[in-house]
């Protein structure tokens, strides 16, 4: 990861990881149901979506443009490329996302934020395989500062919505974050 700041109100940043899903099994379909959601699960039709029960090891890229628009709101775009295969199969899936979103601080710690998301999953490796599209857009508040609980155990949170699509279907979702630290 490492962070440019290419003038005094706009940064870019990059970032690579890799990181292991732990096993699943596709035929549950998540808590949307099947093929929605996540980084747009894409099972090729010559595979039993049920069979699918373990991941493997994947590779995130990450590539984040911020700029500060006042000393109270900021504009960022971001590009993401997740690249994972599945323990199973020989195939690799690949997602490709696009995302823009404004950020004003109300107050300190308290901000506003409203954003659009764009993203493409595909298989490599099986030319039959679908492709799925995915857009939405997303708004609601965050909470930055930590409330502290103990001397060492701090609570943050966030709650919004977000209206997603994914080829015919969409959906309304209410979302939320919260995170202790405990040092």
């Amino acid at each position: 990861s490492g962070a440019f700041r290419a003038t005094s109100r706009t940064t870019l940043t990059a970032s690579q990881g890799v990181y292991f899903e732990p096993p699943i099994n596709r035929s549950l379909g998540g808590i949307f149901g099947p093929g929605f959601g996540g980084r747009g699960n894409v099972v090729p039709p010559s595979i039993d979506p049920g069979a699918i029960e373990e991941r493997a090891l994947g590779l995130t890229t990450s590539v984040v443009v911020n700029h500060q628009l006042t000393s109270r709101s900021d504009l960022s775009a971001n590009s993401n490329h997740w690249r994972y295969g599945v323990r199973s199969t020989d195939l690799v899936q690949i997602t490709d996302e696009a995302r823009l979103r404004y950020s004003y601080s109300i107050t300190d710690g308290l901000s506003f934020r409203a954003g659009y998301r764009y993203g493409v999953s595909r298989v490599d490796g099986d030319p039959d395989a679908p492709r799925t599209e995915r857009s939405g857009i997303d708004a609601g508040l965050d909470y930055g500062r930590a409330l502290s609980l103990t001397r060492n155990t701090t609570l943050s949170f966030g709650v919004g919505s977000a209206y997603a699509f994914e080829g015919d279907q969409s959906r309304f979702l209410v979302n939320g974050n919260l995170g202790v630290d405990h040092q």
